[in-house]
């Protein structure tokens, strides 16, 4: 049970690194809360690595829009 813990609490900091600071504790869990929805430690680790698919895509699409726009803005003509 001491991995889910660690692994709990590494998905919450990865929560709180990665999100606006309006959005910080938004679904950011307690560990009892996480062992009364899930019950085992394997179940606990398992649900630690899923992800939203959807916001993944639109994070995925934003770093390429991103990654082109500044690969391409030397010859806009604009400086």
């Amino acid at each position: 049970m001491e991995n889910a813990v660690a692994v709990s609490a590494f998905r919450n900091f990865l929560k709180q690194v990665f999100r606006l600071n309006p959005l910080i504790t938004f679904r950011v869990y307690p560990f009892e809360k996480m062992v009364e929805k899930y019950g085992t430690a394997q179940t606990i680790i398992e649900a630690a690595g899923r992800t939203n698919t959807g916001i993944n895509l639109v994070g995925g699409i934003a770093a390429a829009g991103g990654a082109t726009s500044l690969g391409t803005t030397g010859n806009c003509g604009c400086n």
